[in-house]
């Protein structure tokens, strides 16, 4: 019988010719805000601040947190609660009763209370991070990443309204935190509403007895913001901005003063390794030998560790997205090995976006495959004449 591997480097063919390439070395992170620095600081406020007083809706500096709006309740500061990277983090507090709400309307809903222009031509090395992103060719391989931190006792202690006039879906008592983006060609993206990020918390949930910081990490694809790769003219500023929704307060609003708050903290762009995840040979490179040692573990349950790279996982892609949980290797990680070679290969002989087959042409090939394997196994087809075995 002849090894079954040389079929299953066949497959490769129909993954567009995989072949191991060099790649270029992972840039450094980035971080976009920290806010360590009380004020600005670098090249036109390039650091990590919050703008100073007075906080209004116009930037006193370039590359510093100011309000999106005039809107009273709203009071940006500086804590050490929550901080994530090194001691301070961004508290954005806001009084109950916005823009969506009002006397009998249960509901705060304040609309983007915060956000930062960062520009190129302050040469803030935040916005030429994002710019290079930006127009790299391939925006599937950044992040921006933050963290998000609750206080707690702090909320339960606030009064609570209920429930939601705008998302009557949601429960009774709620908060949470978005993020939008602009940039200088004026298109506006609503990145991640805060109905939808893993920010959107009741604080009154049983699971949150005896905690009293409750920290989110957020990571969103850079393809999430729209900012368009244009090399040729590319972009001058980026926005980034928070949006927030909750129902806390008292009524009537001309008199209510409870406000809740936020605690953000490091907000990096992160560059993604995509070569990490399936470096099954552990030689730096995502290359056939990985491709070999993955197809090697297809559709078994409980795989067995990469010999050679024990750390990760065959399983790539588990229950409800999450990595090596479901015990088995399926289409489901052929299509994450698929995309991650991808990431890490761009270019001519990798599996490019033109060759690249539909999971359906995938799936029907593997199942040639395979039974082209079992009939090696079993023995030759029979001859003219023949009856099978």
């Amino acid at each position: 019988m002849r090894s079954a591997s040389r079929y299953l480097l066949a497959v490769a063919l129909i993954f567009g010719g995989l072949r191991s390439m060099d790649r270029a070395a992972w840039a450094a992170d980035t971080i976009i805000a920290d806010w360590e620095n009380n004020g600005p600081t670098g090249m036109g406020g390039a650091g990590t601040d919050f703008d100073p007083a007075p906080v209004d809706s116009t930037a006193s500096c370039t590359g510093c947190w100011f309000k999106d709006t005039a809107t009273a309740g709203i009071t940006f500061s500086q804590s050490t609660f929550g901080a994530t990277h090194g001691t301070k983090s961004f508290q954005l507090s806001i009084v109950g009763h916005g823009t969506g709400g009002g006397d009998g309307l249960q509901d705060t809903h304040f609309d983007r209370p915060a956000q930062v222009i960062f520009s190129v031509s302050q040469n803030d090395p935040r916005a030429l991070a994002i710019r290079d992103a930006v127009n790299s060719g391939n925006q599937g391989l950044y992040t921006i990443q933050f963290d998000v931190t609750y206080n707690i006792p702090a909320l339960r202690a606030l009064d609570w309204l209920g429930p939601p006039v705008d998302f009557p879906a949601k429960p009774t008592q709620f908060i949470g935190l978005g993020i939008f983006a602009t940039a200088s060609d004026g298109v506006f993206t609503e990145v991640a509403l805060e109905q939808a990020l893993p920010t959107l918390i009741n604080p009154f949930d049983a699971q949150w007895n005896g905690i009293t910081a409750l920290t989110r990490h957020i990571s969103l694809p850079l393809s999430q913001f729209g900012w368009a790769a244009n090399p040729a003219t590319p972009e001058t500023t980026f926005t980034i901005g928070f949006s927030s929704n909750g129902n806390w307060g008292t009524n009537p609003a001309s008199t209510n003063t409870e406000a809740a708050s936020y605690y953000i903290d490091d907000m990096e762009l992160k560059q993604f390794n995509p070569v990490a995840p399936i470096d099954y040979n552990h030689n730096g490179v995502a290359d056939v030998g990985d491709w070999t040692l993955f197809m090697g573990q297809f559709l078994k349950s409980n795989p067995a560790a990469p010999p050679l790279n024990p750390a990760i996982f065959y399983d790539l892609v588990g229950g409800f997205g999450a990595v090596g949980t479901n015990g088995k290797v399926d289409f489901a990680d052929l299509q994450e090995f698929q995309r991650l070679y991808h990431l890490a290969n761009p270019g001519a002989g990798a599996l490019g976006a033109g060759d690249a087959p539909e999971p359906g042409s995938v799936t029907l090939a593997l199942l040639g495959l395979l039974c082209l394997i079992g009939r090696r196994i079993r023995g030759p087809l029979p001859s003219a004449g023949e009856s099978p075995a």
